[in-house]
């Protein structure tokens, strides 16, 4: 769980802390860090993990390093070496293709995309910022970085949502081919 944002959505329930100082995103890499340190220590061995999962708030509130020091750490304690699956949560406003692209040579293989409504005037009440195009820039990414198995995180019940703008969302969401779909009320 990496509890912090950017800025929190209008329909968020999760636990995350919005616009924290990258000093306190460092902070809390550095004690998940000595976390992994002390499970080293317990575990006594290096134990097989076939699956990770980052989720949040909105894991690409990390920097680079602050991934490499993470995954680093976990590398060190845990045999991922096997077949597995990495995934992580992202905001398509503020996902760069090339965090992506770092994150596909660290080992992640599924992406999970907060996109939440594809309708202008839905989403900008949820996900203010955010546009249809964010999505499909972070989708083109994501593939082009040669991952195909790409998550779709979308919201029924938003202000301004009606049966016919949740249908051409759908509409849009098929054309661009998630291979899931997660439907949150």
């Amino acid at each position: 769980h990496v509890p912090f944002c950017h800025n929190r959505c209008n329909f968020c329930g999760c636990h995350t802390f919005a616009g924290a100082e990258p000093q306190v995103v460092d902070r809390y890499v550095d004690a998940l860090v000595a976390e992994t340190r002390i499970l080293a220590r317990a575990l006594g061995k290096r134990a097989a993990v076939c699956v990770l999962s980052f989720g949040g708030g909105s894991p690409n509130s990390l920097s680079i390093d602050q991934w490499n020091r993470l995954l680093d750490a976990l590398e060190n304690v845990f045999d991922l070496s096997g077949p597995h699956e990495r995934s992580v949560e992202l905001d398509p406003r503020r996902t760069s293709a090339e965090l992506v692209r770092h994150l596909v040579e660290r080992g992640f293989n599924r992406f999970s995309l907060g996109v939440q409504d594809l309708e202008p005037n839905v989403i900008e009440l949820a996900r203010p910022g955010q546009t249809a195009e964010h999505v499909l820039a972070l989708t083109s990414a994501i593939r082009e970085a040669g991952v195909d198995a790409i998550n779709f995180d979308l919201v029924c019940g938003l202000p301004h949502q009606t049966e016919a703008t949740m249908a051409a969302t759908v509409e849009r969401v098929v054309e661009l081919g998630p291979s899931r779909v997660a439907l949150f009320g």
